[in-house]
């Protein structure tokens, strides 16, 4: 809702891993989604999770990735909420590896209720 009208509606999930209005951009990104770091190399790899009222209040996802599968991850930017035990908002994730490894940690957010996705620096 934006000024007292519907401006976007469906999934919440769908909303909250592709916001298409400005309104919904505000709620999912509140501090922008330009939340890269400025000095980036061309081996950076980074992926964005969206947490759409995944239940992880006892979870601690970014660890177990390194414990399960001995991926080691440094957040770079997170605005997440906690909710009784439910978490939403967004988190940006280092991580260093080739595509294989991208692919699993993606892999590993996604069986545990997370939207992730590659976000690619190389364009920029």
């Amino acid at each position: 809702i934006d000024g007292g009208k519907v401006v976007e509606q469906g999934d919440v999930a769908e909303i909250f891993s592709k916001p298409k209005t400005e309104a919904a951009r505000k709620l999912v990104f509140p501090e922008g989604e330009e939340d890269l770091p400025v000095n980036v190399s061309k081996d950076d790899r980074f992926i964005r999770l969206v947490f759409n009222g995944v239940e992880s209040a006892e979870r601690p996802l970014i660890a177990r990735l390194a414990v399960e599968k001995g991926i080691e991850a440094s957040i770079v930017s997170a605005t997440t909420k906690l909710i009784g035990t439910k978490t939403f908002g967004t988190m940006l994730l280092n991580i260093k590896g080739d595509l294989s490894v991208i692919a699993e940690a993606v892999l590993f957010f996604t069986n545990n209720g997370v939207i992730a996705e590659e976000v690619r620096v190389n364009d920029k």
